[in-house]
């Protein structure tokens, strides 16, 4: 329930006691002389107003690419795929070999 300062940074995922005592807003509380704690409770308080700060993206829709189930991509699939792309990008070239004729 009360936390000292390296508790409540741990707490907070291991955050070091210069950044927590800069962004986190909750006062301790004084139990004694130069004794203080954190209430968790305080912390999850502050913890739950923080937002996001970045979203996550919606995924882009790719229509040219078919969305029938049957169809199962496998390793080979891909590896031809793949190949006959690299073949319609060069032209049908093999490595090595130039465009130009001698």
């Amino acid at each position: 329930m009360l936390m000292t300062l390296e508790q409540a940074c741990a707490y907070l995922g291991g955050m070091d006691d210069r950044t927590f005592r800069k962004v986190c807003p909750v006062q301790p509380v004084e139990m004694a002389a130069n004794l203080l704690r954190y209430r968790r409770p305080d912390i999850d308080d502050w913890t739950a107003t923080l937002t996001p700060r970045l979203k996550t993206p919606t995924p882009a829709v790719n229509d040219s690419v078919p969305t029938d189930e049957t169809t199962l991509e496998t390793p080979e699939i891909r590896r031809e795929s793949s190949i006959e792309r690299v073949k319609a990008r060069t032209g049908g070239l093999r490595h090595g070999r130039s465009r130009r004729t001698p």
